[in-house]
């Protein structure tokens, strides 16, 4: 089932949240061109239907529709809750109609920090149709989380719309009116030199802190560092002194970030970030014990922004901020459901942040998000 008179399935959701979008013109596909045109960093082609799905209660974060942005190829982040036991390695996606679905192996679930790690898993897609669709197009996609026996352990069927940023109608601005709770939640970020990808940030995906810890265990029963002991060091000949090196498992993240810029020239940034940090006082270099320390930092931050209506620059001012991590804005481009931020010449930064309400959001200490069946 395709669709491109209203841009929207016929049958599709509507509503606060998924306003009818400004309408495709052109050309209709079909449901196995349609499927020519989903993007995944990899993906196996596999003739005929879905195979049967247990119902698993698994989880999306997306409710109905999942929107992409034309001329972009940072696509959008599906992500699925599920019990821990259930060890996903992969999906099978098919348009509704087409002769064949796609497996497409999960993405980076070794980068989640530790409470997600056995619990979310991450499918990232992108949407992009020949330009003569018109402005927008949505197609009817059939989603099932698989094991690593190849079982589906659940079905969901979504919308993936492609927007067209140059087709702006009734959607010329990203600011919140009077009477409106809409927001921008951070979806993902992509860091790229001259073209080249460097790496991607995004809620939940951890960037280690350090990789190593190192010290001395002496006669088999005391915990040693270079600070105690001089004797303590790589290489080290003294006896009873053994020279330990451990893996570590510490980490920064960011959970999540919520934009909301006012029609009265005000931003609001709610953001949180969690870390583990590798504390080697504590750690016992004989009996295998590695101390961390953990730090949850939580921050409101109130500034100004200088966008206005049918704009391309969105700057942000905030002269007390609070937080590691500040985002002073830049280029934006949006669609009605979609902005994307950008500074940087050849070093090139692109955040992308997906419209929500606020009242829809649950902010808590691993994350801000709403999951649905």
């Amino acid at each position: 089932m395709l669709s491109c008179e209203t841009g929207m399935e016929d049958g599709a959701p509507t509503g606060p949240n998924n306003p009818n979008p400004p309408p495709g013109t052109g050309t209709t596909l079909t449901a196995n061109e349609a499927s020519d045109h989903l993007i995944f960093d990899d993906a196996t082609k596999i003739s005929g239907t879905l195979p049967i799905s247990i119902d698993g209660q698994l989880k999306l974060d997306e409710e109905d529709t999942v929107f992409t942005v034309r001329g972009y190829h940072l696509g959008n982040r599906i992500k699925v809750r599920h019990d821990a036991a259930q060890n996903i390695t992969g999906f099978n996606v098919q348009v509704s109609g087409s002769t064949f679905y796609l497996y497409v192996p999960e993405t980076i679930i070794e980068d989640q920090f530790e409470s997600e790690k056995d619990s979310v898993s991450i499918l990232v897609v992108d949407f992009n149709p020949p330009e003569e669709v018109g402005c927008t197009y949505t197609v009817q996609v059939n989603i099932q989380p698989v094991n690593d026996g190849g079982v589906p352990l659940d079905q969901f069927t979504r919308w993936i719309t492609l927007e067209d940023p140059a087709c702006t109608t009734n959607c010329n601005t990203v600011t919140t009116p009077a009477g409106s709770d809409f927001v921008w939640a951070w979806d993902l970020s992509i860091r790229e030199y001259n073209g080249d990808i460097l790496n991607t940030s995004a809620p939940g995906l951890a960037y280690p802190i350090n990789s190593q810890g190192a010290g001395c265990c002496v006669n088999g029963t005391i915990s040693a560092t270079t600070s105690d002991s001089q004797n303590c060091h790589q290489g080290t000949t003294e006896p009873g002194y053994t020279w330990v090196v451990y893996e570590l498992d510490d980490f920064s993240t960011r959970p999540y970030e919520i934009i909301s810029l006012k029609d009265d020239g005000t931003v609001q940034i709610l953001s949180s970030e969690i870390k583990k940090t590798y504390d080697r006082p504590t750690t016992n270099f004989c009996n295998g014990t590695i101390g961390y320390t953990y730090d949850n930092g939580y921050y409101d931050n109130t500034g100004t922004h200088d966008f206005t209506p049918g704009g391309d620059q969105a700057n942000f001012d905030f002269p007390n901020w609070d937080g590691p991590y500040h985002n002073r804005g830049g280029e934006v481009v949006y669609t009605c459901h979609t902005m994307i931020v950008e500074w940087g010449k050849e070093d090139n930064w692109s955040a992308v942040y997906r419209k929500r309400n606020l009242s829809d959001i649950t902010i808590d200490f691993g994350g801000a998000e709403t999951w649905f069946d």
